[in-house]
């Protein structure tokens, strides 16, 4: 069973958290999943710069993921 919504969003403010100040990128399961996770972080930690970046978006360290994954991006809010 999928983990609920919250609490994936809980876990990865955990993780952002964890990641410091350069953020962190999230392969989300596909793009309802992403724009649903994205709204819920927003709502949480309004102080974060969340991003919704396209599908098919290849970084090189993931290039042999699947190329239809949406991607969210946070990073702690620069203030600038």
């Amino acid at each position: 069973m999928p983990e609920s919504l919250g609490l994936h969003a809980i876990r990865l403010l955990e993780r952002i958290g964890e990641a410091g100040p350069g953020g962190m990128i999230y392969v989300a399961e596909g793009e309802r999943r992403a724009e649903q996770l994205a709204e819920a972080l927003r709502g949480l930690a309004p102080d974060l710069e969340i991003y919704l970046l396209p599908p098919g978006i290849v970084f090189p360290m993931t290039a042999r993921l699947p190329p239809a994954r949406r991607w969210v991006a946070a990073c702690p809010f620069s203030g600038a």
